[in-house]
């Protein structure tokens, strides 16, 4: 005798259709994402409630470029630099700014017509100033999505892991300046320097302390500080003192300065 399936009780029944009803919720939601995602890239809009959405949409557009793989030849006849931005390759040269694919299909490139062009990359964007001049630009692997002047020259920009943005400049009335940044490059606050010459700032992973390398010279022989900066009361926290050693980049780990790297070496802070 062939056995009848069970049939559903009413809890049972109730229970599958709020299952049915969720996953179709979320397809639906998905969907809507997917689309406004795909819309916020096609148009270029990006406004500061659409920017990490823009950011992720970018990312995820830089799998889908597939070309011939590397090594390539690419075509930068006056390389200046390169940086890895997430799964993107970004590579500056005198003219532009141009993003690869993990296989080596440019993605985007950016006419920059700055003089002295750097660049600064987290994990979906990219910050280029023109050095010791005031521009300032962040984008990620599809358009630019801030631009700023800066009251002063740049002297050195970088990006934290949450895109937010140290950028230290010259100061008409202090020796030099940190200016940070949120990630909608809203100012959070500026740390002055009046007894040494700042020339590098590094935000820690979250952005919850700063850490500024500055010189200045002492009886004719030069000198290097750490200045480390709590952001968020924007107090200076302690200083450490290098010697004649400049600092080229700082570490963090679980948001605290722990290792400074030279040319020749590295410190444990």
């Amino acid at each position: 005798m062939d056995q009848q399936p069970r049939r559903l009780t009413r809890k049972e029944l109730l229970r599958r259709n709020k299952k049915i009803a969720k996953r179709r919720q979320m397809r639906l939601t998905f969907i809507a994402v997917v689309v406004t995602a795909v819309l916020v890239y096609i148009t270029g809009i990006y406004g500061a409630s659409l920017a990490y959405l823009g950011d992720f949409v970018s990312s995820g557009m830089v799998y889908m470029q597939f070309g011939a793989g590397f090594p390539a030849q690419l075509e930068n006849q006056t390389y200046k630099q390169s940086e890895r931005m997430g799964s993107a390759l970004c590579i500056l040269d005198a003219d532009s700014l141009s993003f690869y694919s993990p296989t080596a299909d440019k993605v985007y490139e950016y006419y920059h017509s700055m003089q002295n062009p750097v660049i600064s990359a987290s994990d979906k964007r990219v910050a280029i100033y023109n050095s010791n001049d005031t521009s300032f630009k962040v984008l990620n692997a599809h358009d630019v999505i801030f631009s700023n002047e800066m009251d002063n020259d740049i002297i050195h920009a970088s990006l934290a892991a949450n895109n937010y943005a140290a950028i230290t400049t010259k100061s008409q009335s202090y020796n030099g300046e940190v200016k940070v940044f949120d990630s909608q490059m809203n100012e959070v606050f500026t740390w002055l320097n009046a007894k040494s010459f700042p020339v590098q700032s590094f935000l820690s992973p979250k952005a919850s302390h700063l850490a500024v390398s500055c010189i200045l010279t002492v009886d004719g022989k030069l000198q290097s500080h750490i200045y480390v900066i709590d952001t968020a009361a924007g107090q200076e926290k302690f200083m450490i003192e290098n010697g004649g050693d400049v600092a080229l980049g700082i570490e963090f780990i679980k948001e605290v300065p722990s290792r400074v790297f030279y040319t020749d070496k590295e410190k444990a802070i």
